[in-house]
């Protein structure tokens, strides 16, 4: 069968008797992208009515339809993206993460709305922790451009953000975040996993209306994301932290994260244990390492003379200059 030519694998002629109220099915495999066929059918010999012998009486021998073809096929694909650092200071709101949503249909028949999402919290032994004790639902939920676009529920060690026409047009990507108002705990590290199920999603129109689509993530897993947050007080002492340790220099420089209540001067310096000075930088106030808030550095593994120093364990230290406040922590060089 040929239509607007287009071979669509199916048959291109009909013989045989024309019965009334017979109903006759033509089937043909469609192109894979979104068009519209016109079929034209040509009578191309008059039939001959068995009542009479002769000729059938017939007004049209031509006639077309048309056929609109669409996909009715869509995956929801979903990019997890974590903040610059994983440090939290409770009584501040902080974007933890965003969720890259993306709906890979083509079609119209296949905009997808967004229902909700769960969310698991644990410590940093996999053991549920309840989240209610740990967080202001109030203030937490997932946000879009400046705008709060979910509900929170919570109950124990699992919260649920759910969605209100929440449209994810074919071919678009939105992008949430959640933001998290985490109260004062004695927790020191908090993880929130989210389950590749613990997305749900549904057609809004199409033959697929109010059907799941397919979720699917790069996670090889059956977590979407897997992520721990430490939980810090103010002030140096409180908040300083290195990000892996022990560290390889030659696939990656080691971050260090702390806490400024204000723009200040920093003093950054690494020594031996015997307290010989490896490296030393200082970060200016109002730059990044001397601003107000959370703060992230990095040492490359190198001395003074830019010389890669050997494996061993060295001492981090970093001092606001301005009010004397220092604090230190062991960092291991392991190539």
């Amino acid at each position: 069968m040929v239509a607007d030519g287009l071979d669509l694998d199916g048959p291109d002629t009909l013989t045989g008797t024309i019965e009334a109220n017979r109903h006759i099915n033509f089937s043909f495999v469609s192109p894979d992208y979104d068009t519209t066929l016109n079929f034209i059918f040509h009578l191309v010999a008059l039939p001959i009515d068995l009542n009479t012998g002769l000729p059938a009486q017939i007004v049209d021998t031509t006639f077309k339809i048309s056929l609109k073809v669409v996909s009715s096929q869509a995956e929801l694909s979903i990019q997890p993206s974590t903040s610059e650092t994983n440090l939290v200071l409770p009584g501040r709101k902080k974007g933890l993460f965003s969720l890259d949503l993306t709906n890979s249909g083509i079609s119209s028949f296949t905009c997808l709305s967004l229902d909700k999402i769960e969310l698991h919290v644990k410590d940093k032994a996999n053991n549920p922790i309840n989240g209610r004790k740990l967080i202001n639902i109030g203030n937490t939920g997932f946000y879009e451009n400046g705008k709060k676009v979910s509900l929170t529920t919570g109950s124990m060690d699992k919260f649920v953000f759910t969605f209100d026409n929440f449209i994810i047009e074919p071919q678009q990507t939105r992008t949430i975040t959640l933001y998290v108002d985490f109260k004062k705990t004695n927790e020191k590290t908090v993880v929130f996993e989210i389950e590749n199920d613990g997305v749900t999603a549904h057609f809004i129109s199409g033959p697929n209306i109010g059907q799941s689509p397919v979720i699917n993530s790069n996670s090889q897993e059956t977590t979407l994301l897997t992520e721990a947050f430490s939980l810090i007080g103010p002030g140096l002492k409180n908040s300083f932290i290195i990000e892996t340790n022990p560290f390889n220099p030659d696939e990656a420089p080691v971050r260090f994260s702390y806490e400024l209540p204000k723009a200040e001067k920093v003093e950054f310096r690494i020594f031996t244990l015997t307290g010989e000075e490896v490296f030393a930088h200082d970060y200016s106030a109002n730059t990044p390492g001397g601003i107000a808030g959370e703060n992230i550095i990095e040492w490359d593994g190198r001395n003074n003379d830019g010389v890669m120093v050997f494996n061993g364990v060295y001492i981090a230290s970093i001092k606001n200059a301005k009010t004397g406040e220092y604090a230190r922590i062991k960092v291991a060089v392991v190539r």
